[in-house]
């Protein structure tokens, strides 16, 4: 091998094909653990829009980077529903934040659907739901759905790809 090869070897104890436990052993992370730590960052973010961050920026790419950061997250450490929650709260702050004036219409809805969602993804940390979490990760992710559908129905916002049933 040539260095660049040989120095991602020794350097990174992650592999590929590793499964979600695997890495979590490898890299030394808890992964419930670091999920707590981005949600309070994430709740942070939501206590700044709730507090009249709507129209900043600033507050709403942190608060999707972070989302989008446990998104990717949850994949790699087999947390699947936790990517799958992620995913659905990234597409509405995708959605609603093209428009100004669905922003400030949205504000309290989207407040109480994303907190829907932090709550959700704090329960899958709390009882350790690996990969899609069975029949009770099916019942929470389908209730998020609906409330998600709900929002979007009533602001008037097309449903993400994956998610429209007109097939």
């Amino acid at each position: 091998m040539t260095g660049r090869q040989d120095r991602a070897d020794t350097t990174n104890p992650a592999k590929p094909g590793m499964d979600g436990a695997a890495l979590s052993q490898a890299l030394g992370i808890d992964y419930p653990v670091l999920l707590e730590a981005d949600l309070a960052v994430i709740e942070t973010s939501l206590r700044a829009l709730a507090q009249g961050g709507f129209d900043d920026p600033a507050v709403w790419a942190a608060l999707y980077g972070r989302l989008h950061d446990v998104k990717g997250q949850g994949g790699s450490f087999d947390y699947a529903l936790v990517t799958d929650i992620a995913q659905q709260a990234c597409q509405l702050l995708r959605a609603i934040n093209r428009d100004f004036d669905l922003r400030r219409r949205a504000s309290e809805a989207l407040l109480t659907s994303l907190g829907h969602q932090v709550a959700a993804l704090r329960l899958i940390a709390r009882y350790r739901l690996t990969g899609d979490g069975g029949a009770r990760g099916a019942q929470l992710l389908d209730g998020l759905r609906t409330n998600a559908a709900g929002l979007r129905q009533t602001l008037g916002i097309d449903a993400p790809p994956e998610e429209r049933s007109d097939d």
